[in-house]
């Protein structure tokens, strides 16, 4: 049989295509990530990242969710009925950045002093940084799970605790078992008294 490939022409310029692009170091891993140090960070600097960002992974997992789940949920509503609700007050969005001025604040205020102006208080500027270190984004991670437990288990708790012996909270419960409807529905829900 002849070769299908015999009436394509070699190509002009047989050079490696791959040679202008530097070849990987040494010491990067296994699964093709370099893992590297910003460089010109004192050891003190690192340590502050990557606490900087489990603090960010806590207060994006939890403050905005629990806090701001409420007016998102309002805005979603008014947004499903057709009015226009971009970034209510209150929301998640708003807490972030609220958070994120109160961090950059000392700098604004250090700022606003030295250039005897109040321009720096209200410019655009963010601490909020990307992890670029794996430490970093495992502190990232290790944070957004704190939060999102802090998320489930604070709630729950301030239930529980709402409703514990001697309270108003636990008052209402009782008032609402006796009513005559209320055992009714327990039944249809398959719940016995117990006594």
């Amino acid at each position: 049989m002849a070769d299908p490939y015999a009436s394509f022409s070699a190509p002009v310029n047989s050079a490696d295509p791959y040679a202008t692009f530097s070849k990987p170091a040494a010491d990067v891993t296994a699964g093709g990530m370099q893992d590297w140090e910003p460089e010109g960070y004192t050891r003190g600097q690192k340590v502050a990242r990557v606490v900087g960002q489990a603090a960010q992974g806590v207060n994006d997992a939890f403050l905005p969710t629990v806090i701001g789940a409420p007016i998102d949920a309002a805005a979603w509503g008014l947004r499903k009925l057709g009015v226009p609700v971009d970034s209510p007050v209150g929301g998640s969005e708003s807490i972030k950045s609220g958070i994120d001025y109160v961090a950059t604040l000392p700098g604004r205020v250090s700022d606003a002093v030295s250039r005897g102006s109040l321009d720096p208080l209200t410019d655009s500027r963010t601490s909020r940084f990307e992890p670029v270190t794996t430490m970093e984004k495992a502190a990232r991670l290790g944070g957004e799970g704190v939060g999102n437990a802090l998320a489930v288990v604070l709630p729950a708790g301030v239930a529980a605790n709402t409703l514990r012996a001697g309270t108003a909270g636990q008052g209402v419960a009782s008032t609402l078992a006796t009513q005559p409807v209320m055992p009714a529905v327990a039944e249809l829900m398959g719940v016995s008294r117990a006594g």
